[in-house]
């Protein structure tokens, strides 16, 4: 399984801004690409996911055990959170001075009135986690996780809640996403399967426009910025001589990029906080792949490079290119 990961502090952005084309009722949920192998070996018996008789099992929505991490046993126990954000209030603290102005056996009891953040106790949420197949393949699965609730962007307390669901899936199976409530089978699978669009060549506003279309900025500034960042990206895609410009569509929404050669990619999320990456391999088989298999599973540096957008990052990837291959 990946590397655990810390526990999130905020809600992630992207999970904002699915939420934000994704109306009000929402599943906290993940789709995953399993092996044969990992269920095996009971990887994720935990989220009742198993090997029986020789093939792939689901056991039935259940509360994850204590045993399996922290939020696990918050979901449980429930939990003490410290309101930082309430006034501070007033408490008595009572305790013993056994050497009153430094004489031993000279005690008295000494009360004091401090200021002290108030406390909420939240009882166990107890929520289940549910697991479904929903492709079967010769030596994999194609799994659906999810949070056996449907949220309200509405409900009180929603960001709180929220957050206290995606760090349990995270901590569970290692990956979160957020779904309508009214979601299929396909809209889930479509947030693994890796898809590519070509664009038109010599069409720039409409391919802009066609790239904008998958956000849903909330302000004019924020629109005003992304389309920014667009054209910005779409100015330094066409200095690499690309044979064409893709965006990425199904899991790789948000994505725009240039292929370069049957066997070079560049393609960079339009969202700020991601990298930008040079994959590397044969055209027709890459982007057939699941997204989790495309980064997670590959070897840096041989199936593709990672580029962090600061200092001159654009240098940084010609260089590479520049590198990797003769025109």
């Amino acid at each position: 399984m990946a590397t655990k990961k810390r526990s999130m502090r905020k809600v992630p952005l992207f999970i904002e801004t699915r939420l934000a084309s994704i109306g009000n009722e929402f599943h906290v949920a993940v789709v995953k690409r399993i092996s044969h192998v990992d269920i095996q070996s009971g990887l994720y018996a935990h989220a009742g996911l198993v090997w029986q008789n020789g093939q792939v099992a689901v056991q039935g929505a259940s509360v994850i055990s204590p045993n399996s991490g922290r939020f696990a046993r918050l979901n449980v126990d429930g939990q003490e959170i410290v309101r930082r954000d309430l006034p501070k209030i007033d408490k008595v603290i009572t305790f013993i001075n056994p050497r009153l102005f430094g004489i031993p056996g000279n005690s008295c009891q000494i009360t004091q009135v401090r200021q002290v953040c108030q406390r909420e106790y939240l009882p166990g949420r107890r929520h289940e986690l549910e697991t479904a197949v929903l492709l079967a393949g010769s030596d994999f699965c194609i799994v659906r996780f999810n949070i056996k609730k449907t949220f309200s962007a509405l409900e009180p307390n929603i960001d709180r809640e929220l957050l206290f669901a995606l760090n349990l899936l995270q901590e569970a199976v290692k990956g979160i996403n957020v779904f309508a409530n009214t979601a299929t089978t396909e809209d889930y699978l479509s947030t693994i399967h890796v898809h590519w669009e070509i664009l038109p060549s010599g069409q720039r506003e409409t391919n802009v426009s066609l790239i904008l279309s998958h956000f849903k900025p909330r302000t004019p500034e924020e629109k005003e910025e992304l389309e920014r960042r667009i054209n910005e990206r779409y100015d330094f895609f066409e200095t690499l001589h690309p044979k064409h410009i893709i965006r990425g569509t199904g899991g790789l929404n948000g994505y725009m990029g240039a292929l370069i050669k049957d066997d070079i990619v560049v393609f960079d999320h339009l969202t700020p906080g991601n990298g930008l990456y040079i994959l590397f391999g044969d055209w027709e088989e890459q982007s057939q792949r699941t997204k989790t298999d495309l980064l997670a599973n590959g070897e840096e540096g041989k199936d593709y490079i990672r580029i962090t957008h600061n200092g001159d990052w654009q240098l940084r990837v010609q260089n590479e290119l520049s590198r990797r291959y003769v025109s």
